[in-house]
């Protein structure tokens, strides 16, 4: 599969361009070394890092996602302002995964809803093992039973 690096909000192209079935992860990772090592870890993988020029972007991209909803964050970047924030952001959208990188301390975890913490420095194919297995639980998930009239 091709990898694409969007930078900002979706175009109505980019959008369409996107097969469906895709796992998008929206990312928000400011520095360059950690959207490296993000886009060299899924390389190959049937998913689309859309990284978010801000924090409150990737909330929102996280927001309009109808497809599973998975987010990265780098903890270890966040200012002051921004920690603050990500509490706010994530107590108004509170499923999905949450691929915290960094140092998250313990009691941060559960009211943040971090189901994965990653920290530095970044092992070779930490972040490739979580997404994989997160894509074949999609795929493998039971689908709903609708009651028969």
């Amino acid at each position: 599969m091709e990898e694409r690096l969007i930078t900002g909000p979706p175009t109505r192209d980019s959008v369409e361009r996107l097969d469906l079935f895709t796992l998008r992860l929206v990312t928000y990772a400011p520095g360059e070394s950690a959207q490296r090592w993000i886009t060299e870890e899924l390389n190959s993988l049937p998913c689309v890092p859309y990284f978010a020029a801000s924090l409150r972007a990737a909330f929102e991209a996280l927001a309009e996602e109808f497809r599973r909803r998975v987010i990265i964050v780098d903890y270890d970047a966040l200012s002051k302002d921004e920690l603050v924030e990500l509490r706010m952001l994530r107590s108004r959208n509170t499923s999905g995964t949450f691929i915290a990188l960094g140092n998250v301390r313990e009691h941060l975890r559960a009211p943040l809803r971090v189901t994965h913490v990653l920290p530095r420095p970044f092992g070779s194919e930490v972040l490739r093992n979580i997404v994989d297995e997160l894509e074949r639980q999609r795929d493998t998930q039971e689908l709903l039973r609708l009651p028969r009239f």
